[in-house]
């Protein structure tokens, strides 16, 4: 518990640090030249793409997925896996708040017709990002049995994550400076959720009729 309690609250304060950095600095040293050379990719099929791998950061998408995950946690009875699923995902919704806090805007090279209108720091892409992948993640490295589907699973998620953080720069709707600020809030909120959902295991499997799994609310 003293790893976690200074793991989570060194990730923690490196966030901070992060955001008070977005709001001093707009843009930081090699945010222009990473955008830049990664826009240099630039060609109709990788247009396609990144547009494609991008939408499933698009709050519609992300809800279905969730929801997809979230329905086949309640069907295997897990309870507590669902919980944290769900406090997962909400979260994501923080970086709005972040956003206008920091009140840094984005880049102006857009390669979309669309750009969005709000704040560029934390991007809130990459956190639902690494904050849906890293639970799928825990899950996978706790329930897949077979390694390599195990590792093949975690892998592919992971993938995932860093096609969506440099989707976000390649279409010119992030600096890559907001992509880390997402990851960090990700790996920040991740660990916290998790050591909570264990926490409330731990306090539930020592009440007579309750397990980990939470039957005892009826799920």
């Amino acid at each position: 518990m003293g790893f976690q309690a200074s793991w989570i609250g060194g990730a923690i304060s490196v966030t901070i640090i992060a955001c008070l950095l977005a709001w001093a600095f707009p843009v930081w040293p090699g945010d222009r030249a990473v955008l830049a050379a990664v826009q240099s990719w630039q060609s109709p099929w990788l247009n396609t793409v990144f547009e494609t791998v991008t939408y499933l950061g698009w709050y519609p998408v992300a809800a279905a997925v969730s929801l997809l995950a979230l329905v086949g946690l309640l069907w295997r009875r897990r309870g507590a896996d669902a919980l944290l699923l769900t406090a997962a995902v909400s979260s994501a919704l923080l970086t709005h708040g972040l956003k206008a806090l920091v009140g840094r805007p984005r880049p102006d090279f857009a390669i979309v017709e669309s750009a969005p209108q709000n704040m560029g720091f934390p991007s809130g892409h990459a956190a639902f990002a690494i904050l849906l992948a890293g639970v799928l993640i825990y899950l996978a490295w706790q329930h897949v049995e077979n390694p390599r589907a195990r590792w093949g699973l975690c892998a592919a998620l992971a993938l995932l994550v860093l096609a969506v953080g440099i989707s976000r720069v390649y279409l010119g709707v992030h600096w890559p400076s907001d992509v880390l600020g997402g990851y960090l809030f990700g790996a920040t909120a991740l660990p916290l959720l998790v050591v909570l959902k264990d926490s409330l295991e731990r306090r539930l499997s020592r009440r007579p009729g309750q397990n980990s799994t939470f039957p005892g609310v009826g799920i």
